[in-house]
């Protein structure tokens, strides 16, 4: 939402003269000056409309290895950005750089064992990601093929974790039946949906693309550290 009204920039605490550029960040409504705007943030609003996640559609078989689909790797390929964590990284290997991680040998992993144990290294470590793909067997058919038989409901308990691993604005691209994985309670939106439609009898699932919201003042500290690395 653009504004005219005087105001101070959250940034550089200028008093704004100019046409200004209004975003919310999380419950807070913040003004920035022309020269920090227009910005690449997750969620641009005025104060009444709300930009809803896009939503796209597929029709696809529903895979004992999730990626078997081309066109759902397809489209998790095209949103994943920089450092990439395939936590359950099971067969398929996307044709980008990531790290996979999964509890079983067979597909020769760069971490063989449970994501539990990795994201344990992780945190101690300090590690963190842009794009974190969380493809656990998210129905029965598929615990039964694969992993013994555990299914996601073990894997509840490891979403605050995950997110712990990912960067100021990271994202997180899960599969499931259900649309919003991780949620607003662990400070994520959701960006994207992808519906994919096996038809027959097979129900519908979603890939779903959450992106983490960062804190008013990690937002200032890393737009300042920006201008200084770039000289401004």
């Amino acid at each position: 939402m653009r504004t005219t009204h005087k105001a101070e920039c959250s940034v550089c605490k200028i008093a704004i003269e100019e046409l200004a550029v209004l975003i919310k960040i999380k419950d807070k409504f913040v003004v920035l000056c022309k020269t920090h705007s227009p910005i690449s943030f997750p969620k641009t609003l005025d104060r009444h409309l709300t930009i809803k996640p896009t939503l796209e559609y597929v029709e696809a078989n529903c895979y004992k290895w999730t990626f078997d689909a081309k066109k759902v790797k397809r489209f998790v390929m095209k949103n994943c950005r920089g450092k990439i964590l395939n936590l359950f990284a099971g067969k398929n290997r996307l044709s980008i750089h990531e790290t996979r991680v999964d509890s079983s040998n067979e597909f020769s992993p760069d971490y063989h064992m449970k994501a539990e144990k990795f994201i344990k290294k992780a945190q101690q470590k300090n590690w963190k990601y842009d794009t974190i793909i969380y493809d656990p067997p998210w129905n029965e058919r598929k615990s039964k093929e694969f992993y013994n038989g555990h299914y996601i409901g073990k894997f509840t308990k490891l979403k605050d974790d995950i997110v712990s691993l990912l960067t100021n604005t990271g994202i997180i691209i899960s599969a499931g039946y259900t649309i919003t994985n991780f949620g607003e309670s662990r400070g994520l939106e959701l960006e994207k949906i992808l519906n994919v439609n096996p038809k027959g009898e097979i129900r519908p699932y979603f890939i779903s693309i959450e992106q983490k919201q960062p804190s008013l003042d990690s937002f200032i500290h890393q737009t300042k550290n920006r201008r200084k690395t770039d000289g401004i």
